[in-house]
């Protein structure tokens, strides 16, 4: 390379020392933060927590709330059919007006589709609301664009045998 060999070596040491730092720092990042990667769940907590949120008035709550009042379909065991109604809470306007133009075309298919995958016993268990409502914003969620749903509410519920 150069003509002088002490510049090579110099060199040559100078590369394999910053080498050495630049690997001590990625076993450094993955090995002592492991454990704030590994509690998810309890950063999302710790981080809720932190938040202050403000509460809404009520003509808020009613102006950002959309309906789909009666969605009428089998359920996955093909032996019962359910009749619910959902009322979607977002959180600004211009995600209920994305919302009200998504409704038909791209809301209402994702809640069939959640409710054909699902078993009555899964509806009536413990945490069966909450889990579906969960499961039905997570599916919805990522097709707004100009926000979020906040709040799922189950308004009207009958499930009948067939």
């Amino acid at each position: 390379m150069f003509s002088n060999k002490i510049v090579n070596v110099v060199l040559i040491i100078l590369i394999c020392v910053t080498l050495l730092v630049g690997a001590a720092f990625v076993v450094w990042m993955f090995v002592f933060n492991q454990d704030n990667q590994a509690d998810l769940a309890g950063q999302a907590a710790n981080l809720a927590a932190k938040t202050e949120t403000r509460s809404l008035t009520a003509d808020e709550i009613v102006a950002l709330t959309v309906t789909l009042d009666s969605v009428t379909t089998n359920l996955a065991d093909q032996q019962h059919v359910i009749n619910i109604g959902l009322a979607f809470q977002v959180e600004n306007k211009k995600a209920y007006d994305e919302f009200e133009k998504l409704k038909s075309i791209y809301i209402q298919p994702i809640v069939l589709k959640l409710l054909h995958q699902t078993n009555p016993g899964d509806l009536f268990a413990e945490n069966g609301f909450d889990n579906f409502t969960t499961s039905l914003m997570n599916a919805i969620n990522p097709i707004l664009s100009a926000g979020k749903i906040t709040q799922i509410n189950i308004t009207s519920f009958v499930v009948d045998r067939l």
